[in-house]
């Protein structure tokens, strides 16, 4: 029988659909998978395991879905965002962001029956504060025009001793229209603004930190005439205590998936159909406001045909009266509607153009008006229009930076196929004309609806559609668009689905029904772009749809996504070297008896690598529990082996306490920060000193111990010589053994694999009160939840004399195997089959962790004769490997 040794040296074409078994005749079918799980499929072909996720925190609630979301404030700086219903929460250097615990507090911050405890400080002859009794807020009334009337409240709030040198931070809502303003100043002095500084904010929600340093601050809200002589609302003013940094949201649970971004630097703006677009503001590592955008004039529907007149009752001012002269023309003959509120309105009188803002609605004919630019007069007026964006009409879907313009497709309901741009370098300004640097607006017309699924900046302003890819450029590529030089061109027909496109180089997007990945790109061939599909060789690896995703850069170029069913799958994009490979990557754990439900993903840029978030719904002790986890360190060349974490969920302890010295003498004497904590008989590992090289990776009994000294004894009770050791140059880290660990209320009653230093533990269950007991004692441990890692290369394809061997019976007679920093490797032809290669093993022997291996390791795997000639390798523990080549001898029959 012929028999032939197989070379397989590399893995990235990734898992191919069970479809394309029989296609041996394809390059590539030998570096791909039938199986690829838990594994990173490499574009230099090596694949390795993926790292395990991190437990940050549990989410806001267990019962709402959640949503990660980046916040990326510049290249290498970024926040993470929690979505939920109704909130945001912040995270920050791999946690959550908590509040300081401060017992200072605001009396009567929400204004449930007046605004007691709260002064008047109102300057001016018309300006006051009042309460709204019907809506329980605030009322702030300039009463005047010019900066010297102000409505200002102000409330002296004591601050305990202990908390003086704290940050503070302060919640509080805006209440009014886009535009509308309030100042907010806090100081050590009635009236004063020692800490803060008129901090001018609009509409919308607000988080503001300072430290009191001070008794007694005084808290400060101020709406000013000259800013807009008119009664602004201000609720729910609350110092956060003890608590996460939460910012509240209009988004309800249902929304929080069809929410959009598009970011400058510190600000952040969303959008969604049914949602006024909101700006939100990062001022600082704990300060932020959530804002409705105030666009300065426009964008607007089409001039009025109709005969009806617009007459106000003033050419200035807030809280006119705005009549129409019937409702023909308006909101399609339904005339003024609730839904109005906000809108603007812009008309025309002679060659003047005035706008303003609708304050409330009165009738189908009458509203009442805020007056932005002056109507010249109250003559009725013939020329007219009405905002593009409001309640009644929708609100954009998406949203771009493009050539210094804010670009946003259509109103949801009334117009979906526009396309509005801001005037160059003033994002918000939207008034119309014709300057090159004036706004842009465009209606993408063809042959079809298309509605917009998403905006790109990319070689032109690129929309996805339902039913098509377009460009928009000026009359060349490199042509800046203006009012009157705008080519709009359909370059593909794929159709999209609602989900913002990837940057990585090429433009990613995903096909209307969420099943295919695409590219746009430009192709030499046609002179133009094209759409090639990224998972035609693997269809079956996005099954249920691609509901969220987002791009890794670092350490490899991975496209992170969610399924519909909650399966997480990651995708190698690397166009340059023509590598497209896709791999399964199930997150430890269960929901109801299935699999886990990983709800989003989102990339951030961390200290060293891009980070990788997930949130995951799993059942734990018997309840649905919702949590926001980060994917680890990746396990690089230059990472301990103790620092190794492939379990999920994951829990951490890693408490080292920094050597100062040590003696080349007999005993050793150790020096140590004041403070350590130490006793004696305790266990420790010493490990990262320079010099007393000797020292590294062993383990002592502690003996002897003072303020900030320690003998170091073996473990039975001998002092250690160091007469003969090297001296001590610098660093070390001291870390206690212990033999159980604390803090895993997330995963009670759960069975946790665990790392402790660099080796294997046995499986433990999690306690009621979160802690595990240790199988041996360690000083470096993770525990989490398995997530076992399986690699299955294509049906093998050894050459026969006769032709193909595909079809013929075949065994396994030996494999040889070549790993690089590997342990626990398991192989067979099926699950029922694997078997531990002995010489990989990744418990503990003889009191200390095996070594990570490296190199070739041959081992005879349990297979039988089959036509399949299946192989089928993997991991069921949290240790590392990375598969270089594997070498199987394969036997043929005749």
């Amino acid at each position: 029988m012929p028999r032939e040794q197989l070379g397989l040296t590399q893995f990235n074409r990734g898992e191919w659909s069970p479809l394309m078994e029989g296609r041996f005749d394809l390059d590539g079918y030998n570096d791909s998978c039938r199986l690829l799980q838990n594994m990173i499929p490499t574009a230099f072909g090596p694949p390795t395991r993926r790292p395990g996720f991190q437990y940050v925190s549990g989410l806001k609630s267990n019962s709402v879905k959640g949503r990660a979301v980046d916040f990326r404030h510049s290249a290498t700086a970024a926040l993470l965002l929690e979505f939920g219903d109704q909130i945001i929460r912040f995270y920050k250097d791999r946690a959550r962001v908590v509040v300081a615990d401060v017992g200072t507090a605001i009396t009567n911050g929400d204004f449930p029956t007046g605004i007691t405890s709260w002064t008047d400080r109102s300057i001016g002859a018309g300006a006051s504060i009042s309460h709204d009794a019907t809506l329980d807020r605030l009322n702030l009334t300039p009463g005047g025009a010019t900066s010297g009337d102000v409505g200002w409240a102000e409330q002296a709030v004591t601050v305990a001793a202990g908390d003086q040198a704290k940050e503070h931070v302060l919640a509080f809502d805006i209440e009014g229209l886009p535009g509308d303003r309030v100042e907010f100043r806090v100081g050590t002095s009635s009236t004063g603004e020692e800490l803060i500084d008129d901090f001018i904010r609009g509409p919308g929600t607000h988080l503001v930190a300072f430290t009191p340093n001070a008794a007694t601050v005084y808290v400060q809200f101020r709406a000013r005439g000259d800013h807009q002589n008119k009664t602004v609302q201000i609720d729910n003013v609350r110092f956060l205590d003890n608590e996460p940094l939460e910012l509240k949201t209009p988004y309800l649970e249902a929304d929080l998936y069809s929410i959009k971004k598009t970011q400058s630097n510190d600000v952040a703006t969303y959008e969604h159909p049914e949602y006024w677009p909101r700006d939100l503001t990062r001022y600082g590592d704990s300060t932020f406001s959530l804002e409705q955008i105030d666009f300065e004039d426009g964008p607007y529907l089409p001039e009025n045909t109709t005969a009806t007149t617009l007459t106000p009752s003033a050419a200035t001012g807030y809280g006119i009266t705005l009549t129409a002269s019937s409702k023909e023309g308006i909101n399609g003959g339904r005339g003024f509607l609730s839904t109005d509120v906000g809108r603007a309105v812009r008309m025309k009188e002679g060659t003047v153009q005035g706008w303003g803002r609708v304050k409330s609605v009165t009738s189908t004919t009458v509203v009442t008006f805020d007056v932005r630019a002056t109507l010249t007069n109250i003559n009725a007026k013939t020329v007219w229009r009405l905002g593009l964006w409001s309640d009644t009409t929708g609100f954009p879907r998406h949203g771009v930076y493009h050539q210094e313009r804010l670009a946003f497709d259509g109103a949801a309901i009334e117009d979906p196929q526009r396309n509005e741009a801001s005037k160059t370098g003033d994002f918000h300004n939207f008034t119309p004309g014709v300057a090159d640097d004036d706004p842009l607006s465009l209606s993408l017309a063809g042959d079809a609806v298309n509605a917009p699924q998403w905006l790109a900046s990319k070689k032109g302003l690129i929309s996805g559609t339902t039913g098509k890819e377009i460009r928009l450029t000026g009359d060349t590529d490199r042509a800046a668009l203006t009012p009157t030089n705008i080519n709009a061109s359909k370059e593909t027909a794929v159709g999209s689905a609602d989900l913002e496109p990837l940057d990585a180089d090429d433009l990613l997007f995903v096909q209307l029904f969420g099943r295919r990945v695409h590219a746009f790109e430009f192709s030499i061939e046609i002179e133009g772009m094209r759409s090639p599909d990224l998972t035609r060789l693997a269809e079956h690896i996005t099954l249920t749809g691609i509901t969220t995703w987002a791009f890794q850069r670092h350490p490899w170029r991975l496209a992170w996504a969610t399924r519909g069913d909650g399966l997480l799958i990651a995708g190698v994009i690397s166009r340059e070297e023509e590598v497209v490979a896709w791999a399964r990557e199930p997150v430890g754990g269960v929901f109801q008896g299935g699999a886990v439900a990983v709800e989003s993903v989102a990339v951030i840029p961390g200290a060293d690598f891009d980070e990788v978030w997930i949130t995951v719904k799993r059942t734990v002790n018997g309840a649905t529990a919702r949590t926001m986890e980060v994917m680890s360190e990746p396990f690089d060349h230059d990472v301990d082996q103790a620092d190794a974490i492939h379990v999920d969920s994951a829990l951490s302890l890693d408490n080292p306490i920094a050597l100062e010295g040590a003696t080349a003498a007999n005993p050793v004497v150790l020096t140590l920060p004041a403070g350590h904590g130490l006793a004696n008989a305790d266990v420790v590992r010493i490990t990262d000193v320079k010099g007393m090289t000797q020292l590294n990776g062993n383990t002592y009994t502690l003996a002897g111990v003072a303020a900030t000294t320690a003998e170091l004894n073996d473990d039975s009770g001998a002092t250690i010589n160091g007469a003969a050791f090297t001296a001590y140059a610098a660093g070390g880290n001291v870390r206690k053994k212990v033999s159980s660990v604390t803090g895993a209320d997330h995963l009670v009653a759960e069975t946790v694999q665990i790392w402790g230093d660099g080796g294997r533990l046995d499986d433990a269950v999690v306690s009621g009160a979160g802690a595990v007991t240790l199988s041996k004692p360690a000083s470096i441990v993770h525990l989490g939840l398995q997530c076992k890692w399986r690699l299955q290369p294509q049906r093998l394809n050894p050459r026969h004399p006769a032709g193909t061997s595909q079809g013929r019976k075949k065994r396994i007679d030996g494999l040889g195997l070549r790993v690089y920093r590997t342990l626990g490797v398991l192989a067979g032809e099926d699950e029922a089959t694997l078997k531990e290669i002995k010489e990989l093993a990744a418990h503990a022997t003889y009191g200390k962790p095996p070594a990570l291996a490296s190199g070739d390791f041959k081992m005879t795997p349990r297979v039988h004769w089959s036509r399949e000639g299946d192989l089928l390798l993997g991991g069921d523990g949290p240790a590392p490997a990375t598969i270089v080549a594997l070498m199987p001898s394969v036997e043929t029959e005749d």
